[in-house]
């Protein structure tokens, strides 16, 4: 049962939000808890890889993202609609590269400038990684933490 009347998180301004813990958010055995600096720039790489529903039980391949889109948010809640996302990539737009289109690679890039003006202690910021396919379908490929720290020198240029 939910706390209030509707089920839209962003109708309320964010001290009214569902706070979501690490095990409601049914975290993947394949998900990501990575660390960065405040005002650094950031990268991480992953392969998407989707199970065949004709072998269920065989380990997911790599996909060929031929056509796909791929986008990225960096939220300070997990519930934060992606307006309020403290960053949001996408491959059409940028932050987010199709590295490897065969094989599934993609590299996704956090700017300076995203984190640069956090205040002086870890911020913990909540990833999520989704994909299009040319058909339409649409699939959370990654849902992680990223944990930013402080840094001694705040200048970015």
């Amino acid at each position: 049962m939910r706390r209030h009347d509707s089920d839209r998180p962003s109708d309320f301004p964010p001290e009214r939000r569902e706070r979501y813990t690490r095990a409601e958010r049914v975290m993947r055995r394949c998900d990501a808890e990575r660390e960065t600096y405040r005002g650094d720039d950031f990268t991480f790489d992953l392969t998407i890889r989707h199970r065949n529903p004709q072998f269920p039980d065989a380990c997911p391949q790599p996909v060929d993202l031929t056509g796909y889109v791929v986008w990225c948010a960096l939220k300070y809640n997990f519930g934060d609609p992606d307006n309020q996302a403290a960053a949001f990539l996408s491959s059409p737009s940028g932050g987010v590269t199709i590295v490897n289109v065969p094989l599934g690679l993609v590299s996704v890039t956090l700017p300076a400038i995203a984190t640069y003006a956090f205040p002086d202690g870890k911020v913990r910021l909540y990833s999520t990684v989704k994909s299009k396919s040319p058909t339409g379908v649409v699939l959370t490929e990654e849902v992680g933490l990223l944990d930013v720290w402080p840094s001694g020198v705040a200048a970015i240029s």
